[in-house]
Order: C-alpha cells, then sequence, then structure tokens
C-alpha cells in the first residue's frame, strides 16, 4: 500500500496524495488543506479454512487441504479541514462512503463489494515501467469510528482542525487483484451468406471470394431446398474444383467428394476456429477466469484448455425468432412491422414473400439505419450497405431475426446463458474432463487453447468474444 498515491473507495479519496504531500510532520495539522490520509492500512487478517476431525480418544487429528478463508482489511487515517466546520463535513462524507447500507445500494448485484483502488511500489520495472501495481481489492465496510472529543473538537467553526478516523473493509474474495484485466480477444467467425450448392457439379457455390484453401475444415450452418449435406458436420475443403467461389466437400482431408443429390437454394458455411496463446499472469496467485462467448443458433461444443482445467461446453441448436403480419411497401422501400425490436446491424432473412419484387427468400439481410423507426425498417446486403430496392409492394413479407446467445463463463463458479434478454443458469453445458477444479491462471505464464467446433463466434453481437482474468496477488 503506497500512501503516497491517491487511495479510492466509492468516488471518495480515503488517502488524498495532494493532502498527504501537504501535511506538515512537526505539527500533523497541515496548513491550508482539506480531506483525508491513511495514516495506518493491516491487510494480513486471513482466515484460513481446513477440515478437521478427531479420528479416536487414542489417535490425533485428520485435517485437510488449506485454503484461504475471508480477509479483514484494517485501516485508520486523519481527515483534515481548512476550517472546523469543513472538517466536519468530509468527515460525514467518509462516514456515508464507510456505510455498507449505501455500498450495497450502489450496485446491486455486487451485494455491497466495491472495489478499493490502491498502487503498491515494486522494482520490476520491466512489468510495471511505472514503478507501481496498480491495484484494486472487492471490499464491504464492516465498521467506521471516530469519536467526538470535547477537549479537541471545540473552538469555532473557522479554525483548522484535523479528526482521526478507523475503520475495516472485509473482502469477497481473500486476493488482491491488478486493477486492469489481462483480456484475450476472440475473432468473430466469418460467415459465408447467400450459397447454393448444385447436385450437377457437387460444388458449392457463393456470391463472391470465400477466402478457403484445400484442407479447411469447415461446417454448414444453414442449408435449404436439398439433399446431400448435413448441419453442424465437420467437411473438408478439396482440391478437387476449388475456385475462389466454389468448391467441394469430403468428410475427411483429402477423401472423396460428398455427393450432392439435390439441389441446395440456400447455403451458409464458417470455418472451425481454433485459438492458442500464452496468459501472463504478473501477480503472485492463481487467478479465476471468465469468459464471454458470443454464439449464433447453430448447436456445437466449444473445447478450452485452460489453467490446468480442461472443459467442454456443450451448445444444442435454437430456434431463431420468426416474425409474422409483416408488409413491404416499394415507395419507401420499408418493411413494417409494429413494434418489430430491430436495430440497425441486425440481420433478418425472409421466410415468406408474396405479391412483390425486391427481396429474396432465406437471403441474409442486414437492418440498416436508414429509416429505421420503431414500425418500420429497410434492409442492405452488407452491414451498412445501399438499402435494397423494392420494387413492388409485398402483401407478405414474414422474417426471421439471426438470433445469438451469451454465453458466460463467471469467476463465481457459474455459467449462464442469455438468450432473448434472459439470462439463467445452464451448469449441465459444461463438462470437465480432467478435473472439477474451476480453471485458475497460475502466476507466470502458462498456455491456452480454444477451439470451436460446429457452432459460430457470431458476429452480429455486440459483445463480441473474449476470455480475460485480473492479476491475483496473495
Amino acid at each position: 500500500m503506497d500512501t503516497t498515491r491517491d487511495i479510492i473507495y466509492r468516488n471518495f479519496k480515503l488517502n488524498d496524495a495532494a493532502v498527504a504531500s501537504g501535511v506538515d510532520s512537526s505539527d500533523g495539522l497541515g496548513k491550508g488543506i482539506a480531506g483525508s490520509v491513511i495514516d495506518e492500512f493491516d491487510p494480513d487478517d486471513v482466515d484460513i479454512v481446513q477440515f478437521t476431525e478427531k479420528r479416536a480418544e487414542a489417535d490425533g487429528m485428520d485435517v485437510g487441504s488449506p485454503f484461504l478463508g475471508g480477509r479483514r482489511i484494517r485501516l485508520s487515517g486523519t481527515v483534515y479541514g481548512k476550517t472546523r466546520a469543513l472538517c466536519y463535513d468530509i468527515l460525514w462524507q467518509l462516514r456515508a462512503t464507510m456505510s455498507p447500507t449505501l455500498a450495497a445500494r450502489e450496485i446491486p448485484g455486487d451485494k455491497g463489494y466495491l472495489p478499493l483502488y490502491f498502487s503498491v511500489p515494486t522494482n520490476d520495472n520491466i512489468n510495471f515501467p511505472t514503478g507501481a501495481i496498480e491495484m484494486r481489492a472487492l471490499v464491504m465496510p464492516k465498521g467506521f469510528h471516530s469519536p467526538i472529543n470535547r477537549d479537541q473538537h471545540g473552538g469555532v467553526d473557522e479554525d483548522a482542525m484535523a479528526m482521526s478516523w478507523s475503520g475495516m473493509f472485509t473482502m469477497r474474495d481473500p486476493t488482491f487483484e491488478g486493477i486492469t484485466p489481462q483480456d484475450v480477444a476472440f475473432a468473430d467467425g466469418v460467415v459465408l451468406n447467400n450459397g447454393t450448392a448444385a447436385q450437377a457439379t457437387d460444388l458449392v457455390s457463393f456470391p463472391s471470394a470465400h477466402g478457403l484453401v484445400a484442407g479447411d475444415r469447415i461446417f454448414f450452418s444453414r442449408l435449404a431446398g436439398g439433399t446431400g449435406l448435413g448441419l453442424n458436420t465437420s467437411y473438408y475443403v478439396l482440391a478437387a474444383g476449388l475456385t475462389s467461389t466454389a468448391f467441394a466437400v469430403s468428410l475427411t482431408n483429402g477423401g472423396a467428394t460428398v455427393n450432392i443429390t439435390v439441389d441446395y437454394t440456400r447455403v451458409e458455411a464458417s470455418k472451425f476456429q481454433t485459438f492458442a496463446g500464452n496468459f501472463l499472469n504478473r501477480g503472485t496467485y492463481n487467478a479465476p477466469l471468465n469468459m464471454l462467448m458470443a454464439v449464433g443458433a447453430q448447436a456445437g461444443t466449444i473445447t478450452v484448455a485452460a489453467g490446468g482445467s480442461n472443459f467442454t461446453i456443450a451448445i444444442p441448436a435454437t430456434t431463431d425468432p420468426a416474425y409474422t403480419g409483416v408488409t413491404a411497401n416499394a415507395g419507401t422501400d420499408l418493411v413494417t412491422l409494429t413494434g418489430h425490436g430491430l436495430l440497425a446491424g441486425d440481420r433478418v432473412y425472409f421466410t415468406t414473400l408474396t405479391g412483390g419484387t425486391g427481396l429474396n427468400l432465406n437471403t441474409t439481410y442486414f437492418v440498416s439505419a436508414t429509416g429505421l423507426t420503431a414500425d418500420a425498417f429497410s434492409v442492405s446486403l452488407t452491414s451498412g450497405g445501399a438499402v435494397i430496392d423494392i420494387t413492388v409492394n409485398y402483401t407478405v413479407s414474414n422474417y426471421s431475426k439471426v438470433s445469438y446467445r451469451l454465453l458466460r463463463f463467471k469467476r463465481d463458479k457459474l455459467f449462464t446463458v442469455q438468450e432473448n434478454g434472459v439470462e439463467s443458469l445452464r451448469r449441465s453445458w459444461l463438462t470437465f474432463t480432467n478435473s472439477t477444479t474451476w480453471p485458475f491462471i497460475p502466476a507466470g505464464t502458462s498456455a491456452y487453447t480454444v477451439t470451436v467446433n460446429g457452432t459460430l463466434l457470431d458476429p452480429g453481437s455486440t459483445d463480441g468474444s473474449h476470455m480475460w482474468f485480473w492479476e491475483s496477488y496473495a
């Protein structure tokens, strides 16, 4: 704890560096200063949790593995005021800051545990060039003490004054954390849209370059109108027939071409994704891993190896939400549905089109910002692209929205899924293959691998997909 720097809790400077530097050590009162400083900080009161059991009268004790339990931080300080009245004002602000009830109300989901920000000096200038480790602790106030003494705190309001205080925090987790999480972002999966597949050639074709090479592993996320291919099945791109816009597939790398027996009118495909690298935990203790994965409607798996744990998330398929009673107007190029709830950039495809021209069935379109209201929207073939020209009115233009789900792997040993705005527990999707422990990133460098099979890290999400941890210090 560096008391020459600011120490902040709930936007209040428990230790104001400017005040600390202005305190005159000869008399302790300071010279024209106002604020709080910390005089003593003790974070070393940590419980040890360990199972113990007496075996028999003549025997010793059975004991289990030790774990760190709750930690308490005891601190004391001084409030300074340029005037006696100002000193009391600052003291009451400090009292409110140290209120557990107000802390819990500030962010109810955190149950009163809010970050205390501070820094610690270090000589490790390679990892910390500023010479300080910026840290935080998730704490809740458990006590505050600042007695009023008649002899010391009397006088008149214009007098400068100093008042001592003491308090205690309890920590939700016994470790201190780096202030900035170590974050690994995953690239969105690339969706090849609006393709077709021909029985005559056994080729899958797309209107623009697909970017695939022989041996690439792919899966089909949408198939309409044909037979021969399977959804969410692993296929390999073949060299035979490969062009910039078309390719054939095999069930094995370099194997026999899959026979397309009936033409497909709509095909969407994506590459399998694998991400690998190294974490660097500059701390001194194990750090719990967090993940946020945005995936599409397809079934698939995400396999993770990190922090000594290997686990698989098995994702079932879901159904894109469908909307009926929709019309489209040629004069405005707008699709109309009362309270459609769409945002610019959302993706839709039309499932029924009656009476008009300009739109295509089962083609993925992006909602455009142009003309977007609560009850109407226009579409384009690319995000932010030109609006599609509807040349004849549609009496029916029913559509489905391309959905995505948010998978949250939380440090609190929770796994949840958010779908259609509702978040719920889904621990049943999670299987640990070599350990039942939640993944913890050890101090130092450790490897990770994430493989996405059959599903898609969805580019329709604004949240993105990533995993992260806060460096931990014992």
